[in-house]
C-alpha cells in the first residue's frame, strides 16, 4: 500500500532530465562567457588620416590629425597587427570647394589583412575639419636681377635663367594677374668670369599665397655672362698702304686710317706701330663681273637701255688686310700675344682701294 502524498516515481525522472538540460545550457552559456572574457581591447596610436579620391583641381587643407583607434579581439590577434597598417580613410569623391566638418565612424578605419576576428570599437577624434580650394596650374616667367658690381673693367653682358618659365599651382583666385616670379638677387660683386648657380626664392614674398612650383627648387639655375668692357682706339696717323703687286699697277690711295676695338686689356697692350695695311690684289672678277649681287641681264631690249642698266665695270679694288710687325720682345711673349691679338678687331678705313691698271 502506497503512502499517502508520496510523489510518483515518474516525477523524479522528469526532474533528472530537467537537471541535465539545465547543466548543459549552463555549460554552453558559461563557455560563451569564457570565450568573450578572452577578448581584449587595445588602443592603437597614432593612426594617420588617408584622404582618397580627391579631384585633381582641388587643393586639400587640414590639420595634421592623429587618431587613436580602439580594436577588440584576442590578445594573439591584436599582437599580430602592424600599427603602421591601420589607416583612417577620408573619401573626398564628389566634394566641391568649401569648408567641411565630417563625422567619422568605425567604418572609416581600414585594418591590415588579418585572419582572426578583430573589430573596431572606437575612433577618436570623431570629427575632422578640412577645406577644399579649387586650384589652377599657370605658367609664369622667372625673373632674377644682379646686385653688386663686377670686377674693374668688366660688365654683365647677359643673364640666362634655366628654365626661363615654370608652372605654379595654387588657388585660382590667388593666381589672377600673376605673370612672373622674381628670384632673389644674384651677387656678382668683383666677378671677372661667368657665374653659375642655383636660383633661390623668398617664397613668402615672391610666391602668391598657397602656391607652389610644380618642379623641384634645385631645378632653377642661372648663368651670368661676365665680359671685359670694350674700348675703341683710333690712332691719329695715316698708315702707308703696302702694295706688292709687281704687274706695274698702282693704288688710287696711298694711305689709310686704323680703327681698333676690343677688350680693354687687349687694347692697352696694343701698339699702333705694330701693324700696317697690306693691299691684297683683287681677284679676276672683282671688277663688276656678274655675281649674285650684280646678275647679268637676261635680255637686251635695246642698246640704250642695256647701257643704262649695265654701266662700265668699276676699277678692280684691292682689299686691305693687316700685317703684324711685332718687335722681338713682344714676339717672345708667346702664345699670349696671339691670344691678345685675336681679341682685337682691326678695321682699315677705307677697307679697300681701287687699283690703277697700267
Amino acid at each position: 500500500m502506497k503512502a499517502v502524498g508520496a510523489p510518483p516515481r515518474s516525477n523524479w525522472a522528469l526532474k533528472l532530465v530537467s537537471l541535465l538540460l539545465a547543466v548543459m545550457m549552463w555549460a554552453r552559456i558559461s563557455g560563451k562567457f569564457v570565450e568573450e572574457d578572452d577578448s581584449v581591447t587595445r588602443v592603437f596610436y597614432p593612426v594617420l588620416l588617408e584622404p582618397q579620391n580627391r579631384s585633381e583641381d582641388m587643393r586639400l587643407s587640414m590639420e595634421n590629425y592623429l587618431f587613436s583607434v580602439t580594436l577588440k579581439g584576442s590578445d594573439t590577434a591584436l599582437s599580430e597587427i602592424d600599427p603602421n597598417g591601420i589607416q583612417v580613410l577620408l573619401d573626398l569623391e564628389g566634394y566641391s570647394a568649401g569648408i567641411y566638418n565630417t563625422f567619422l565612424s568605425p567604418e572609416f578605419v581600414r585594418l591590415p589583412p588579418i585572419e582572426s576576428n578583430v573589430s573596431v570599437e572606437n575612433i577618436f577624434p570623431r570629427t575632422v575639419k578640412f577645406t577644399l580650394v579649387q586650384q589652377t596650374v599657370k605658367t609664369v616667367t622667372i625673373v632674377a636681377y644682379t646686385e653688386g658690381e663686377p670686377g674693374e673693367n668688366y660688365e654683365v653682358k647677359d643673364t640666362v635663367l634655366m628654365p626661363a618659365e615654370s608652372e605654379i599651382v595654387g588657388p585660382t583666385k590667388n593666381l589672377e594677374g600673376v605673370s612672373l616670379i622674381i628670384a632673389e638677387n644674384i651677387d656678382i660683386a668683383g666677378a671677372t668670369e661667368n657665374l653659375y648657380g642655383v636660383l633661390r626664392f623668398d617664397y613668402d614674398k615672391a610666391m602668391p599665397k598657397d602656391t607652389v612650383f610644380t618642379r623641384n627648387a634645385t631645378d632653377f639655375r642661372y648663368m651670368v655672362v661676365i665680359e671685359e668692357k670694350i674700348r675703341e682706339l683710333e690712332p691719329e696717323r695715316d698708315y702707308p698702304i703696302v702694295w706688292e703687286d709687281v704687274a706695274g699697277s698702282t693704288l688710287e690711295l696711298a694711305t689709310a686710317k686704323l680703327r681698333v676695338s676690343g677688350p680693354i686689356s687687349a687694347v692697352e697692350w696694343f701698339n699702333p706701330d705694330w701693324v700696317e695695311p697690306l693691299a691684297r690684289p683683287p681677284v679676276a672678277n672683282d671688277a663688276g663681273a656678274p655675281s649674285p649681287e650684280n646678275p647679268a641681264p637676261q635680255e637686251e631690249p635695246n642698246r640704250e637701255q642695256a647701257a643704262a642698266e649695265n654701266p662700265p665695270p668699276a676699277k678692280p679694288a684691292a682689299v686691305l688686310t693687316t700685317r703684324w710687325r711685332l718687335p722681338p720682345d713682344a714676339l717672345a711673349d708667346f702664345p699670349d700675344w696671339q691670344e691678345r691679338a685675336a681679341r682685337l678687331t682691326l678695321t682699315w678705313v677705307p677697307d679697300r682701294v681701287e687699283v690703277n691698271q697700267p
